[in-house]
């Protein structure tokens, strides 16, 4: 996907509709930092890159329904969305939120990114207890969803102003990235 240059506006119709300066986006970074610090701590308990074990994830803050329901363990909701099940789980999400991230704070400032970020992060982690009790779930994809729909809803309320090709070129930027969640989701 592409970041839209800051200092032009988005199109020639609204020259009103300009997006922060791209050095203000510290808090995609740092929450990038942190899903990469907390996959080294899970690997220096005992995961392995490919695969982190149920028991493990959660010794380390997993999601796990009964945890939060009946043991009071509210602060899995958000630790859980720091935690991975793997290299490549931590890769997908993160190139998501390398993607997306800095364009959706530039839009919405730190406060509303980082807002839309966790109260999403949660929600997804209330719905996957609720889904299914006995599911362990780890992971930011709730999040990055989110911000997935927040690019969208950027694009689309301003299709007007941006030119077509890059219109074309950022839906096309969706579609792709839905599908390979999709497809890696439905095959672990």
């Amino acid at each position: 996907m592409q970041i839209l240059d800051s200092a032009q506006p988005i199109g020639p119709e609204h020259p009103r509709v300009r997006l922060v300066a791209s050095s203000r986006t510290w808090a995609s970074w740092v929450l990038l930092g942190l899903n990469v610090a907390a996959f080294g701590w899970m690997l220096s308990r005992g995961a392995t890159p490919m695969h982190v074990g149920a028991e493990l994830a959660l010794e380390l803050g997993a999601n796990q329904y009964h945890a939060v329901r009946f043991d009071g363990e509210w602060w899995r909701l958000v630790v859980s969305t720091f935690l991975h099940g793997g290299l490549i789980h931590l890769g997908l999400n993160m190139w998501g939120l390398k993607i997306l991230g800095p364009f959706v704070e530039m839009y919405l400032g730190a406060a509303g990114f980082l807002l839309l970020y966790f109260v999403c992060g949660i929600g997804a982690s209330i719905v996957s207890i609720s889904w299914d009790p006995r599911t362990v779930s780890v992971g930011a994809s709730g999040a990055i969803f989110a911000l997935l729909g927040a690019h969208v809803a950027f694009f689309l309320r301003h299709r007007r102003e941006i030119p077509p090709a890059l219109f074309k070129s950022q839906l096309k930027s969706v579609a792709i990235m839905i599908a390979i969640n999709v497809v890696y989701g439905l095959s672990i």
